[in-house]
C-alpha cells in the first residue's frame, strides 16, 4: 500500500486510543479526519458522527473518501454493556456493520479495534485462530462485529487489544496508570483488584503495529497486546514504585467484593503472529511506565 500521505478517518477520535492515533498519523504527514460523537476533542478537521446512525456513517465516510478507516468508537464500559445489552449491540455490532459497509462502499481499508474479551478463561496462550468464547456481553458484541467484518470486508484488519494505556489527556476517562497515579497522589491506601489479569497494550506499540500492518498490506486478525501479564494490583504497585510513591498504598482486593455485573475472563493472548509478520515486539511494561514518567517529567 502506498503510505506517503494517506487519508485516515478515525472514529472515536475523542477516546483514548483514537485521539492518540490521530496525533501520530498527523505527525507523519497523513491527512486525518477525526470523527467524534460531539466534536469536543478540539482536533483539526474534526467531524461529528453518531456511529449508531447508519445514514450518517454512510455519508461521512463517502464524503471523506479515506484510504483507511480506523474504527475505534465503541461502548467499552464492560459493566454498562452487561446492564444494557441492546445498546451494546447497537454501538458495538450494528455500528461496526455500518462502518464496514461504508468503508467497503468507498474502497477504504478497514482497521477494526477488537478485544481480548472475545475469549473466555482458557488455559494457555491463545492465537488468532483459537476458538472464541466470550464470557460477557461486551466480548460477545465485539465478536459479532468481528464476524461481520471478516465476511463483509475482506480488505480489513482486526486488531485485538487489552487495557490500552499511555500518556492520556486530562479530559479523557483515565487509563489505569492515570487512575493509579491519581490515587497515589492522595496519599491514602486504595484497593486494586488482585484477581483481574491483563496484558496491557501500550499506545505507542499499538500505533507502530497498526502502521506496520497497514504499510505491509496485511489482512485478517492480529493480537496487539503487551507481553507482560499482570494483575491490576501488580500493575499499580509497579507504577507506584517507578513514580516514587509508596507501593504499600495500593492494597489487594478481590473483584467479587465489588459485585460487578460483568465477568472478567482471565486470558493470555499470544502476539507471535504480529512479531513474525512485522518484526515488532511489545515494550516491556516496566519500560513503558518509565517512558510515561519521563514524558510527564519533561513536559
Amino acid at each position: 500500500m502506498h503510505t506517503h500521505n494517506m487519508r485516515y478517518l478515525v472514529t472515536g477520535a475523542g477516546g483514548f486510543v483514537g485521539y492518540y492515533l490521530c496525533g501520530r498519523f498527523s505527525a507523519l504527514g497523513h491527512t486525518v479526519i477525526p470523527a467524534t460523537h460531539s466534536r469536543k476533542a478540539g482536533l483539526a478537521g474534526e467531524i461529528s458522527l453518531d456511529i449508531c446512525d447508519s445514514g450518517q456513517v454512510q455519508r461521512a465516510i463517502s464524503s471523506a473518501s479515506p484510504d483507511v478507516v480506523v474504527h475505534c468508537a465503541a461502548m467499552t464500559n464492560v459493566d454498562e454493556c452487561e446492564r444494557r445489552p441492546e445498546e451494546a449491540k447497537k454501538a458495538n455490532f450494528e455500528a461496526t456493520a455500518s462502518v464496514s459497509d461504508a468503508a467497503k462502499g468507498s474502497g477504504a481499508k478497514l482497521v477494526f479495534l477488537s478485544t481480548s474479551f472475545v475469549f473466555g478463561t482458557q488455559g494457555g496462550a491463545l492465537s488468532e485462530d483459537s476458538p472464541p468464547s466470550p464470557a460477557n456481553v461486551y466480548g460477545l458484541t465485539k465478536l459479532q462485529a468481528e464476524a461481520y467484518v471478516r465476511s463483509n470486508s475482506p480488505d480489513s484488519l482486526i486488531l485485538r487489544i487489552d487495557q490500552p494505556f499511555g500518556a492520556g489527556q486530562g479530559w479523557q476517562k483515565p487509563d489505569m496508570v492515570s487512575w493509579v497515579l491519581g490515587n497515589l497522589e492522595e496519599g491514602k491506601p486504595f484497593g486494586v483488584f488482585s484477581d483481574w489479569f491483563n496484558q496491557p497494550t501500550y499506545l505507542p506499540d499499538f500505533f507502530s503495529a497498526t502502521m506496520a500492518l497497514v504499510e505491509k498490506g496485511k489482512l485478517g486478525v492480529f493480537h496487539c497486546t503487551g507481553q507482560d501479564k499482570v494483575s491490576r494490583f501488580e500493575w499499580a504497585r509497579m507504577a507506584a514504585e517507578i513514580f516514587g510513591f509508596n507501593p504499600e498504598l495500593a492494597q489487594p482486593v478481590l473483584s467479587s467484593s465489588a459485585h460487578l455485573p460483568a465477568q472478567r475472563p482471565n486470558v493470555l493472548l499470544s502476539c507471535e503472529k504480529l512479531a513474525r509478520e512485522t518484526g515488532l515486539r511489545p515494550t516491556p511494561l516496566r519500560s513503558a511506565i518509565l517512558e510515561i514518567k519521563n514524558s510527564i517529567d519533561s513536559a
